[in-house]
């Protein structure tokens, strides 16, 4: 069918209903999906619950070892190019034919480390990370390094993987030791699946791959040429409708983050009024913000007039709403330290809070633009909301208030080790 050049939107959208492409693309997103009915696409947390499964060799899958070896086998066939390849430890490429069904894998129960899998015979170490729709945390991975590196030092294997959708190498802003992470994407991930599949004859273990890859396709995680040639050719033909469609989405989406910042500036005021802080935002801006007296009074900064500093306004720090990497639909609260232009004094207690929150990062200085020390997650996600009113603004405040207190909580920590030294 050609475009239908001239034609309008109402008569677009009469064809696309009946088009046998578009028919085709609306079966494959309403086939039943496993994992699409638990909500497991938005939960990054259940992608690693599932893969850890997998992983176990004594798991009730009876698949035994197989995907561990698949994965090394993976990571080992990555070419010299590839950012990470190189610290892959000598001999990996034996552990491909050693007996791995003896390993153990553990869920954040290790240094919160998303999964890691482990055997002592031979001695190796797997550390994965797992980032679908998060970016990494300043430090995050360095955490993780150095506790394997203490616990597992006498291990000869000690592997460091950074699963993503698109296989990104770890940043090296981010952490001390990015050419220690191998980067893993979720199309290695589906490749080892699809052979995984192909060696199973138990049909529940079937159905679960094939489902959790069809997930991952549906949900962009990974490209699928099927499916991007389909919306490649209705685009051609129907262009009114989807970039309708496109500008009423982003106008929706527009107004869901706009009604969220006005739910988090409520919440500021209440706990604000509550005295739990000492100034907070009173308008919608990128980055909601709030001070308490403690944290005041120790990174009290003494630049005099100039009020320079990292922010231009003089402040040596700020408790954000933080908005990435999806804006406000996923919030956490970050504590930021500004160093820049402030002097030793300030420079001092800052690397005494960056000590205690985030002992790994390396030392700041008045030349360091900003440091992030500390995030607490969120319980929410509003990524699929389409209108302010399916909004839950109870639930809302509920989540975000306990995750400030949760960051009060930690404030409350670090004031308590400086009154105990």
């Amino acid at each position: 069918m050609k475009k239908q050049t001239g034609a309008n939107v109402e008569q677009q959208i009469v064809e696309l209903l009946e088009d046998e492409d578009f028919l085709s693309l609306d079966a494959t997103f309403h086939r039943t999906n496993l994992f699409q009915a638990i909500g497991m696409e938005t939960q990054e947390i259940r992608h690693s619950n599932f893969i850890a499964w997998l992983l176990d060799p004594n798991e009730s899958h009876g698949l035994g070892d197989t995907l561990i070896k698949l994965f090394l086998t993976r990571l080992f066939s990555k070419g010299p190019d590839e950012a990470g390849s190189k610290v892959l430890p000598d001999g990996v490429s034996s552990l491909i034919l050693s007996d791995l069904s003896s390993s153990t894998v553990t869920r954040e129960s290790e240094s919160n480390t998303d999964i890691l899998f482990k055997t002592d015979n031979p001695k190796l170490v797997l550390c994965m990370e797992n980032k679908v729709w998060s970016g990494v945390g300043d430090g995050q991975l360095d955490k993780y390094w150095t506790y394997v590196e203490s616990r597992y030092a006498r291990y000869p294997y000690r592997i460091y993987v950074l699963l993503t959708p698109s296989g990104n190498a770890a940043p090296m802003e981010k952490t001390a030791h990015a050419e220690q992470w191998i980067p893993f994407s979720y199309d290695d991930l589906r490749d080892c699946l699809n052979v995984l599949a192909s060696r199973t004859t138990d049909e529940k273990n079937l159905l679960l791959i094939r489902d959790y890859i069809d997930l991952l396709e549906r949900k962009g995680i990974v490209e699928t040429a099927q499916i991007d040639d389909l919306v490649d050719k209705l685009y051609r033909r129907y262009p009114d409708v989807f970039d309708l469609v496109e500008n009423r989405r982003s106008n929706a989406r527009k107004a869901v983050s706009s009604c969220l910042g006005r739910i988090y500036l409520e919440v500021l005021e209440e706990m604000g009024t509550e005295g739990l802080f000492s100034s907070w935002c009173k308008e919608t801006t990128s980055y909601l913000w709030f001070h308490t007296k403690r944290m005041d009074g120790y990174l009290a900064s003494h630049m005099g007039e100039s009020k320079e500093g990292s922010w231009g306004n003089g402040a040596t720090y700020h408790y954000f709403i933080y908005p990435k990497p999806v804006g406000f639909f996923v919030p956490s609260i970050r504590l930021e330290l500004g160093p820049f232009g402030q002097g030793r004094e300030v420079i001092d207690r800052q690397n005494k809070v960056k000590d205690f929150f985030a002992p790994n990062k390396k030392d700041i200085s008045s030349a360091n633009k900003y440091c992030q020390v500390k995030t607490v997650n969120v319980n929410i996600d509003e990524r699929e909301a389409m209108s302010p009113s399916e909004l839950d603004t109870g639930q809302i405040k509920k989540a975000l208030r306990t995750g400030i207190l949760s960051m009060l909580e930690w404030e409350d920590k670090f004031f308590s080790s400086l009154e105990a030294c």
